[in-house]
């Protein structure tokens, strides 16, 4: 795909994409269902989406963690300047556009 893209991008767009994809295919979280479908507030029709992004935000700030269950998970993104809190409160708004 890089190889592709740089026929068509400008050489220093390639290296910034080769970090981000280098960034990306370390190894990520070890996330368990139950972790997530304990999480309150979180839909249920966004678990899926909600773990993919989770995947990516691990991978991109260098964490493995284990996240096992639902307390780590919510200690885990707490420890983000508070980032569950900032989620409930749009998947709040989310469900009462719905």
């Amino acid at each position: 795909m890089l190889a592709l893209l740089a026929t068509r991008c400008a050489p220093s767009t390639v290296e910034r994409l080769r970090g981000r994809v280098a960034a990306l295919s370390v190894p990520g979280p070890s996330i368990r269902g139950a972790a997530v479908a304990g999480v309150e507030g979180l839909p249920a029709r966004r678990r899926g989406e909600f773990i993919a992004q989770l995947q990516v935000f691990c991978r991109l700030r260098g964490d493995t963690p284990e996240l096992h269950t639902a307390e780590q998970l919510s200690e885990y993104l707490q420890s983000y300047d508070g980032l569950l809190t900032q989620l409930r409160a749009a998947w709040e708004e989310e469900a009462h556009a719905d």
